[in-house]
């Protein structure tokens, strides 16, 4: 059985709100950053995270059929799913940086930080007749965005090459505006992720490694994550896109750390697999768990 249980009885305001996990601690007699809070849901990431506390994120069936049937083993097993140091691990030093196999995060931005949102473009190309998906084939193939990358032609430039091999398809009015529903696809930040690298760069370099375009900084800007990372390495800038090593290099070099300790987290599994080729942990991105995993390893306080 549980030492205490906390429930939406308990307090005023429940998850995102830290406040379930600082009584939890109250109760526990335990400070806040002494405390391992095991979630399957990005607002009680997001709660954990706000108590100061070390978070690992669990994909729902797992904790489904694990960590909430079975809570009785994880006082046990903390230190095995995660290298959560226990009292008498602190004690005898475990979690010292010699202990970690990474001493800089580089990290990806889409589909790991940002997110787009395509409702509306696979809107227009279902009323013209398009396989949704289609504009996306078109725009993302490396005929297409690569010049996008490299930062040799714009975003406008790169919507309108996007309509020119539409066309044809659809009528010419109809593949400027599936260019421009692409292009301005608006997007938004995963808070709990962001959440987990802003804690991660408490201890540690955190650098952004992404394919992105000219653009990128306005795009950082507007996501209030312009002050998330210590450096940014973008395509665009650097002239060399993942998975060419040299965007690698020149990561590790910004985070002032060598290769071979540089945790990188990617989306795409080449771009992993370069990153691992060069003596890099690497974390192919799929879920909130898979970076909460390797960071939650992390010291508190």
């Amino acid at each position: 059985m549980p030492d205490v249980v906390v429930d939406a009885a308990s307090v005023e305001e429940g998850k995102p709100s830290p406040e379930p996990y600082l009584l939890a601690a109250e109760r526990l007699g335990a400070r806040p950053e002494d405390c391992l809070v095991v979630e399957d849901a990005p607002s009680g990431v997001l709660a954990g995270l706000r108590a100061g506390m070390t978070v690992w994120s669990v994909n729902a069936p797992l904790a489904t059929a694990g960590a909430h049937r079975h809570f009785t083993g994880l006082r046990e097993a903390a230190r095995d799913i995660v290298g959560f140091a226990t009292r008498e691990d602190s004690a005898a030093g475990s979690g010292s940086p010699a202990d970690r196999s990474f001493d800089a995060v580089l990290c990806d931005l889409d589909n790991v930080i940002r997110f787009y949102d395509t409702t509306h473009l696979a809107d227009l190309e279902r009323a013209v007749g398009l396989p949704e998906g289609t504009t996306m084939d078109v725009g993302y193939s490396p005929e297409t965005d690569l010049p996008l990358l490299l930062g040799r032609i714009t975003p406008d430039e790169w919507a309108t090459t996007i309509a020119a091999r539409l066309t044809g398809r659809v009528t010419e009015p109809q593949a400027r505006e599936l260019g421009r529903a692409l292009a301005a696809a608006p997007f938004r930040a995963d808070e709990a992720v962001v959440a987990l690298l802003r804690r991660a760069r408490e201890r540690m370099p955190l650098v952004l490694v992404t394919n992105a375009s000219v653009q990128l900084e306005e795009d950082l800007a507007l996501l209030g994550i312009d002050d998330l990372a210590d450096h940014v390495v973008s395509s665009a800038r650097e002239g060399v896109a993942k998975p060419d090593r040299a965007i690698y290099e020149t990561a590790a070099a910004r985070a002032g750390v060598p290769v071979e300790r540089c945790l990188f987290v990617d989306d795409r599994q080449e771009n992993v697999d370069a990153a691992v080729a060069l003596g890099m942990t690497g974390v192919l991105y799929r879920g909130l768990a898979d970076l909460s995993g390797p960071l939650s390893a992390l010291p508190t306080g």
